[in-house]
This record gives C-alpha cells, structure tokens and sequence, in this order.
C-alpha cells in the first residue's frame, strides 16, 4: 500500500490557526487514499484526544514551536530555524517509512526539498500563500528606506519561490488567483493545482441555521477570529475594536465584538473592554459561532484564503469584509457577502444588514450554500484527489 508523508512546522492536531486547519485538512483527505504520517519540526503538545484514523503524528525535535519560528541571522522573513535533530530524525522516517509522496508545508520549509525530491518519488509543496507577492503589496505607502529594505528581502523570497518551484513535483495553492500568482513569480505553469481551504471542522456545523436575533430588541454580537498574533490579524483587530465599533454604537449602542484566536498579541489584549471580548486559544470555536450575529473581516493585508470566513458563511453568519478578505474565494459583493473599506461603510453595511430582516437572510443564505458546495468536505476531497493525481475516493 503507497504511504504518504506531511512534513509541517508546527503540530496541526488540535487546530487552531489558518495553518494548523489547512494541514490538518490536507491530512484527513489524504489518509482517504494512502495511511498519512505527519511530522512536526516542533514538539507535539498533549494530545486531548487521538488524530483521526488512518493518521499518525510524530515530532522531528524536542523544541517549542517559538524556538522553530526563531528567523536565523541574515535569513529572510520567512526562514525559520531547524532543530538539530530534526534531519537526522527526518531522515530515519523517510527511510523506515518509505513514503511515495511527501507533503510539505509552507514556503518555511523550502531547506528540506531538495533533499525530499531526490529521496521521495513525488514531493508536493502545499503554499498557503504566495509569500513574495504579500510582503510586496504590504510596503504599499511605507518610508522610502523601509521600501528599499522590503525590496530586497522579496528578491530573497522570490528566488526561493523559483528554487522551490524547480525542486517540487507538484504545487498546491489555494486558489486560482494564487495560482498565477505563482506561475507569475516563478514561471511554472504545469503540475499546480488548487486545494482551496475547507470549512474548518465541517461535521460540527449545524445542519439549520439558528434563527437571528430579533434586531428590535437587540444590538448585533460581531466576531472576528483568527491567529490573533499574525500582523494583518492584529491591524484587523484595532481597527474593528477603535474604528468600527465605535461608529457602529452611535446608532446601535449595546453592540459588541468579540475577538478570538490563538496566542493574541498584547495590542489585541489592549482592545479589552466593556464592549470587546478577547478569547484567547479557544479549545472550540463552536460557542463563539453559536452566539455570533455576524463576521467582520476588515483585512488589509495578507494573502492566501480566509479558512475563518468560509466558517463564518457555513454557520450562516453574514459576513462583511474588505475586498482583500474576500480575496480568492469567488464571492459576490451584495450576494455573499457585504464588502466594505472604510469604518464608515462597515457600520453602514452591518447595521442595514441588522435593521432589514429579509436582507440578512438573503445574504447568509447565499454565503452558507456557496460556503458548502465550494468549501465543503466533497469539495476538498475531489480537489485533493486532482492534487495527488487519483481518482474521487467516493
């Protein structure tokens, strides 16, 4: 029976970030086809309970994730440190296991492909993003040597982007606008395929919507969730707490927002208040969800595909977010979802969107059909089947 292999940075069992959920996703759907070893270059935490079947997890060192995320002297923003260990005991897995395909997560990991692509018949590299393009559209209006400085360290990335490109047999992405993204840094225009980001935890979302609110009598509960440490989660989060919120209570007073994810910075600590919630490293995203009358996703910044805006759509809360959250999903504007830029048009967006009934259920009914037939389990599982070059496994 053909083994399979995913290499990750951090363990994705149990997930919590964007990450976490993409390789744990990846993981599930390929243990359908072939039994999945994921090896984590950092230590495993206490499991709460055992991985899905057909899954083993094992760590590559003994070092916390903070000390693999460590960037070496000199390297690019997007190096991470090794652990001693870790390609000796890589090494040893590979050759006790010896995998027919191997799966490697992120950019992060590029110093281990070259050696995987001459050990392993096929070596997938999934990129959640592509990292040169979102370091590129962040020095957007920074100072002059700031520029000069993020210029050089694209140039950096971007030549790994190239060198990865030629070392990987195939290449994830999650969208097709991410896909010639790629194929623009890199030249490569064969062997990329899109693996979208799935609805995270799909069994567990309910099979009816709950019934909203009576907005009469109440003012709206907004969530934003996501790895609360990750810099345009932060901006995010400020701006939702000090801008939008504040507008938006002028005309709905009792509005809250509740900011939730892993490890949140002491700026999005700061944003606490009599109207802000800040939950740190929920075990379950599922009461937040369930208490939730709406999503905001101001983003300004990032890349990739919004794991928590799916959820959001799938649980049948209307979403209103910037044209970048949205980025890559192929959603409408004024069906899917409410686009908005400024503070201004977010408070507009959400109070019309809790004032006029019929709106509200038009839009998250639209947003949790698209968010299912796009982003569901089915979906994920034919999209990985295309990625690995097999057949639908139902």
């Amino acid at each position: 029976m053909p083994r399979a292999l995913v290499v990750s940075v951090d363990p994705c069992w149990p997930p919590i970030s964007g990450a976490d959920l993409r390789i744990w996703q990846v993981a599930q759907h390929v243990s359908a086809f072939t039994p999945a070893t994921v090896a984590c270059m950092a230590a495993l935490p206490p499991l709460a309970h055992a991985p899905a079947p057909g899954i083993t997890m094992l760590a590559l060192s003994d070092v916390p994730s903070a000390a693999v995320w460590r960037r070496p002297p000199g390297a690019t923003p997007i190096d991470i440190t090794l652990p001693e260990t870790a390609r000796a005991r890589l090494e040893a897995l590979v050759a006790d296991l010896r995998p027919d395909i191997a799966l490697v997560e992120s950019l992060s990991l590029h110093a281990i492909l070259p050696w995987l692509s001459v050990t392993v018949p096929c070596v997938v590299l999934d990129m959640y993003d592509i990292e040169s393009t979102r370091r590129a559209r962040q020095a957007v209006g920074w100072l002059p040597w700031r520029r000069r400085q993020r210029t050089r360290e694209v140039a950096a990335i971007r030549a790994i982007e190239k060198r990865a490109a030629e070392s990987a047999d195939r290449v994830w992405v999650c969208s097709s606008l991410d896909a010639d993204r790629f194929t623009a840094v890199t030249g490569r225009r064969v062997g990329i395929h899109v693996v979208p980001n799935g609805v995270p935890r799909a069994d567990s979302v309910p099979t009816q919507m709950r019934p909203r609110a009576d907005s009469s009598r109440l003012a709206p509960v907004l969530l934003m969730a996501g790895h609360l440490a990750y810099r345009p989660n932060v901006l995010a989060a400020e701006f939702a707490a000090r801008a939008i919120l504040p507008r938006l209570r002028k005309h709905l007073p009792g509005a809250r927002l509740v900011l939730a994810g892993r490890a949140p910075h002491r700026r999005v600590r700061a944003l606490a208040s009599d109207a802000v919630d800040v939950i740190a490293d929920p075990p379950d995203m599922t009461p937040m969800l369930r208490d939730a009358d709406m999503s905001v996703m101001p983003l300004t910044e990032g890349g990739g595909t919004r794991v928590k805006m799916a959820e959001a759509m799938a649980w049948g809360l209307p979403v209103v977010a910037t044209a970048m959250a949205a980025e890559g999903l192929g959603l409408q504007d004024g069906r899917h979802y409410r686009r908005a830029e400024s503070a201004a048009q977010f408070a507009t967006a959400i109070a019309e969107l809790w004032h006029d009934g019929p709106l509200f259920e038009a839009t998250r009914q639209a947003a949790r059909e698209f968010a299912l037939r796009e982003f569901g389990p089915d979906a994920i599982a034919r999209a990985v089947a295309r990625g690995l070059g097999g057949a639908d496994p139902s």
